[in-house]
């Protein structure tokens, strides 16, 4: 068995875009070179990145093959890049127009960093079917002529595509060969979601799953913001992992460290705690496969 590879998404920089989140917590602030640096030092395999990551880069030190070449050096991909398209779904005419160039200036950012997996959040509003797949399928189109894939992180709360089924439902719809799915333990127990369900869908086409915790069901949309470190509450993410390695998925294992007061402390020491914590559950779901 292939050893595992893990990466880590630290999301302190939503505490700085969405302040209301931090209950007038400040988060500390670790410039993308440094956490780059630090996650490689710890043993990371990889990095995901989000929307804001990026533009703060972008806008403080410029050209953003910096990241590429650092990646580079350092031997750490950029596992992931998390795009943020608002209603992207449920657009028509000129708004669709809009938000279709807000999705390629997104896109060309994390392109020019060197990453080649993007994904895209299910839609929070209910819309008609159809134009979520034309839109998705406009989406990949781009996507596939920059080189890149493009995955579908469906949504647990939300009231349409938020399950497996629904999310591959627009994956399969959309025809497009570079598209997949990426699997968010929290969504995935929050929605509808089955274990048996991960056998329908080809390993190739999962791009990505993230690790956190939550201290019980996650049924509430505000805990989406403050969940634990893997294995530190009630989800059943080694036997997540169990029935996701048993169907051959081979890719990274994503912490996802989205809590507020992990964002005001020392990103290393985030970084460090969460990797032991997301190593031995992996450790013991991929355990369960040999008894």
């Amino acid at each position: 068995m292939d050893r595992p590879k893990f990466s880590f998404f630290d999301h302190r920089g939503m505490g700085f875009h969405f302040p209301w989140i931090m209950n007038g917590l400040v988060p500390t602030a670790t410039p993308l070179i440094e956490k780059m640096r630090i996650a490689r030092q710890l043993g990371y395999h990889g990095l995901g990145l989000a929307w804001w990551d990026l533009v703060s880069f972008y806008q403080e030190r410029g050209d953003l093959a910096q990241i590429k070449q650092q990646s580079q050096q350092l031997n750490l991909p950029v596992t992931e890049y998390c795009c943020i398209v608002d209603g992207w779904a449920n657009l028509h005419g000129p708004a669709r127009e809009q938000a279709t160039a807000r999705f390629r200036s997104s896109l060309e950012l994390a392109h020019a960093a060197g990453c080649r997996t993007a994904s895209i959040g299910s839609p929070l509003q209910a819309s008609d079917f159809s134009l979520a797949v034309d839109v998705f399928h406009t989406f990949a189109q781009y996507a596939g002529q920059l080189g890149m894939q493009l995955g579908i992180e469906f949504v647990g709360y939300a009231p349409q595509i938020n399950s497996i089924t629904s999310a591959w439902q627009l994956i399969d719809q959309a025809g497009m060969e570079n598209t997949g799915l990426v699997i968010d333990s929290y969504h995935f127990f929050a929605g509808p979601s089955r274990l048996d369900d991960l056998k329908n869908i080809p390993p190739s086409r999962i791009f990505g799953v993230h690790l956190s915790d939550s201290p019980a069901a996650p049924c509430d949309p505000s805990g989406d913001v403050d969940r634990l470190m893997p294995g530190d509450g009630q989800l059943p993410l080694s036997q997540l992992v169990t029935d996701l390695a048993a169907n051959g998925y081979k890719g990274h294992w994503h912490l996802e460290c989205i809590q507020p007061r992990d964002f005001v402390t020392d990103m290393a020491e985030v970084a460090e705690r969460g990797l032991c914590a997301v190593k031995q559950v992996v450790k013991t779901g991929l355990a369960n496969i040999s008894q």
